[in-house]
């Protein structure tokens, strides 16, 4: 046994505490390296006279193994520190004690009194539990079913089933139509989304852009004309509101639009712009490509291809190297406080309930920091999303984001589920993914992580299933059985089935003869179970053996859920006899503790 067997980081995701009260400790291990842990901990300057020593004031309790995947054992313990700071150890079988610096030998360490606590400085330690650094995500968060809505393609107001498609496939890739979807018609369909059960709708960026995609902005305090107005949203944000359900909208503070007044001074003036310190320009000129008239650049399609071809040729920072999203600078005062009176002034004007923010991984923790303060002040409440395609944590510590968009869990459901992963899985993979994800976030933030399948930058979920219904609702009824809040994007309980990048911005589909209504029905009981059965909800699972690699197999309180991705069907013996199905709402007929389940098929049973 050695040092390097063991994995802990003090004032981190590993030692963090839930509330002003309780406090939660981890220890990630070598599997198998160890058979019992216990937590020593006291606090650093509590002593007590006994026999003339002064001796320190500690505490024992054993740690529970939560999880254990192939690699490692998870280790976690929950204390209510009094005096709220902490000085802590690990006793490892009862033999050795780790520290922060050495495994030491925990049967010859002195009695810790005052006059000897070199020993404490060899502990862990946690100076103080401020409550001010302790996340508290909004209490509604945990309990909402969101929907995605791309607003260009969910609903015309007053057109049931037209939709002018006739373009559709003639244009290049990259080059979208527009189809017209505004913020009328989605009220038109709110009663819809309601009878769905979601309670939650996330909007891609309503405000004022020339794309179709609107992550462009020009105007931050304007909707888009073909959106609607801004009276229409706040009809929107009261109607749902009346229906208990709740609005988040979408910014783009990272990069603005070209078009944006700011730069477009910048491109009719150049340096001399009092915009010029908005963005972020590395050489001069600052616009080093040709512009007409109206300050639109003369080719663009050029621009594009030397981008490509020559390597980086913008003179100022975009997003992605597109010269139609140039990079605003945080550090800029007049900027920044710009984009800040953004934030707040729709939560205030519009009493919207929370902000998706898109590349919030380019902009600085400074800014989301006074980002949240500002937002937080205006509304206590209101949900602070941010967009991160790899691990949100530095960003989830309770002074920016409330929760962040699961890509990082997507991806690895994908490589179990989807019949096009480049990477597959077998169920011991994504239990592994999936404790490893865990362990890096706290467990005050994982019920309020975007749990999401598919979404408008993402291949549609079930063209990822090959159109296949069955594994298709396999991976949602999954998605919809783990801690965190699920996301359906508009249309996948429907059965929208868009193909590849193209595909899936395709327009909603309203006539009834063209839905798919037994999967509707299905995303409907999918939701109705997820409000009504709080182990649904629960971050505690208990994975079991199955007979088969391609199954996940695990128990939540009384309930048993059983996910066989094979495509074979499957025989399986559980650990007590159950007899009730919760997804179909129906005896078993008898107590058994046998089941088969078909290919692609799931069971949740008591």
């Amino acid at each position: 046994m050695k040092k390097t067997d063991f994995y802990h980081v003090p004032k981190s995701v590993d030692a963090y505490p839930i509330d002003c009260n309780h406090f939660h400790i981890r220890l990630k291990s070598n599997r198998g390296v160890a058979k019992e842990i216990t937590l020593l901990w006291g606090d650093g300057f509590e002593f007590k006279l006994v026999d003339g020593d002064h001796l320190w004031q500690h505490h024992l309790i054993p740690m529970t193994l939560e999880h254990q995947s192939t690699d490692f054992d998870y280790w976690s313990v929950l204390i209510t520190p009094k005096f709220k700071r902490i000085k802590y150890g690990f006793i490892i079988d009862n033999t050795y004690l780790l520290g922060n610096r050495d495994l030491l030998d925990y049967q010859v360490i002195p009695k810790i009194t005052y006059q000897n606590q070199e020993i404490l400085y060899r502990l862990f330690n946690f100076p103080w539990m401020n409550e001010a650094d302790i996340l508290e995500v909004p209490s509604w968060v945990p309990q909402t079913i969101w929907y995605q809505i791309f607003p260009d393609s969910f609903r015309k107001y007053k057109h049931d089933f037209e939709w002018d498609l006739s373009t559709e496939n003639e244009r290049p890739m990259n080059q979208p139509i527009f189809h017209g979807g505004n913020i009328l018609g989605i009220i038109e369909k709110l009663d819809y989304l309601h009878d769905l059960g979601v309670n939650g709708l996330y909007f891609t960026p309503l405000f004022k852009s020339e794309s179709q995609h609107k992550y462009d902005t020009i105007d931050y305090f304007e909707i888009d004309p073909a959106f609607g107005t801004k009276d229409d949203l706040k009809l929107l944000v009261k109607k749902a509101h009346e229906l208990g359900i709740k609005i988040m909208l979408d910014a783009v503070f990272n990069h603005t639009s070209y078009y944006h007044p700011f730069f477009q001074d910048i491109v009719k003036h150049g340096k001399a712009s009092k915009y010029y310190g908005y963005y972020k320009f590395f050489q001069d000129p600052p616009i080093n490509f040709e512009v007409d008239e109206f300050q639109k650049p003369k080719n663009g399609r050029q621009i594009y291809e030397k981008i490509h071809t020559d390597g980086p040729y913008l003179s100022f920072h975009a997003f992605a190297f597109g010269y139609g999203m140039p990079k605003t600078d945080f550090d800029h005062h007049e900027m920044r406080e710009y984009l800040l009176r953004v934030g707040e002034y729709w939560i205030r004007e519009f009493d919207i309930d929370g902000w998706r923010l898109d590349v919030a991984n380019e902009v600085s923790h400074d800014f989301w920091r006074t980002f949240r303060k500002r937002c937080k002040a205006v509304k206590n409440d209101v949900f602070i999303l941010g967009e991160n395609w790899y691990d949100s944590e530095p960003w989830l510590r309770g002074d920016q984001f409330d929760g962040g968009m699961n890509f990082d869990l997507m991806f690895s459901v994908w490589s179990f589920f989807s019949k096009k992963a480049p990477i597959k899985y077998v169920a011991s993979d994504l239990i592994d993914q999936y404790l490893d994800y865990i362990s890096r976030y706290p467990n005050t933030v994982l019920p309020s992580m975007f749990n999401m399948l598919d979404c408008h930058d993402t291949e549609r979920m079930l063209s990822l299933s090959n159109h296949q219904i069955p594994l298709f609702k396999l991976a949602f009824a999954f998605l919809f059985s783990i801690v965190g809040s699920p996301v359906i994007y508009y249309g996948d309980e429907i059965g929208i089935p868009g193909d590849g990048l193209r595909g899936n911005r395709e327009p909603m589909i309203w006539n009834p003869k063209d839905q798919n209504h037994e999967l509707l029905k299905f995303f409907k009981r999918l939701i109705s179970l997820r409000k009504t059965i709080p182990a649904m909800r629960q971050l505690s699972i208990k994975w079991l053996e199955s007979p088969d690699p391609m199954t996940l197999f695990f128990k939540k309180e009384n309930l048993y859920f059983i996910f066989n991705n094979a495509e074979t069907e499957l025989n399986i013996t559980l650990p007590e006899v159950v007899n009730y199905d919760l997804f179909e709402d129906k005896s078993l007929g008898q107590s058994t503790n046998q089941l088969t389940l078909k290919s692609y098929e799931f069971r949740i049973v008591k």
